[in-house]
């Protein structure tokens, strides 16, 4: 237990020491999201696929979201959870539109290795955050990092359905009725999570404002 301590004193020294450290840490989520834009802005343009173009849009989005959630530290206790919530229903909203416009498209190419493994790293490695900024916003009492997670959460469900609609793409067929069911219900279950998630941000009491003792 002692040396569990000793090292998280360590590593809380080791960023005191250097602050861009910090930094760097802090941006890579935002830099990773935009990255993944312009790939999938890219996509659009090689591929005419308008569902590229959305997906991309939303995804640069989201890393203009988070860019808002680190400028926005100061706000007012509870403005900024009212903010990040309005701003992924809208997203969720969006997202909705975007399976829409992957189903009436029809035309899902199919997708080289190399990109099939980008899409994928991307997918895992926002499911990986989500799950570590969830556990940060567990054990620490911050609005930031409840929007953090919630922010997080979202990437991880746009990655999951990037990658499923590319593995449809290049492994099935975009005409079959199962890759119609499919798309249908995992949008529409991506829909009514990032709605839940972004409503949970409006209804939530901001820690700011709670007394101590209060969850």
């Amino acid at each position: 237990m002692s040396s569990r301590k000793e090292n998280s004193n360590r590593i809380a020294d080791l960023f005191d020491k250097h602050p861009v450290i910090v930094k760097a840490v802090g941006i890579m989520p935002v830099v990773w999201s935009i990255i993944y834009a312009v790939f999938n802005l890219f996509m659009s343009i090689t591929h005419k696929s308008y569902w590229f173009l959305s997906i991309g849009a939303w995804f640069l989005i989201i890393g203009i979201l988070k860019i808002y959630v680190r400028k926005g530290r100061n706000d007012v206790p509870g403005r900024k959870l009212k903010t990040a919530g309005l701003g992924i229903l809208f997203l969720a909203i969006i997202l909705s539109g975007i399976v829409c416009i992957g189903i009436a498209e029809g035309h899902n190419p199919v997708r080289h290795m190399i990109i099939m493994i980008a899409i994928a790293a991307y997918a895992f490695t926002a499911l990986t955050a989500a799950v570590i900024r969830s556990i940060k916003a567990h054990k620490r009492r911050d609005d930031i990092l409840l929007i953090e997670r919630n922010i997080s959460l979202m990437s991880a469900v746009g990655g999951l359905l990037s990658l499923e609609r590319g593995m449809l793409g290049t492994f099935g067929d975009p005409t079959d009725r199962f890759t119609l069911i499919m798309e249908i219900t995992t949008g529409a279950g991506a829909f009514l999570f990032i709605a839940l998630v972004g409503l949970s941000l409006l209804l939530k009491k901001p820690y700011d404002s709670q007394p101590d003792g209060h969850c």
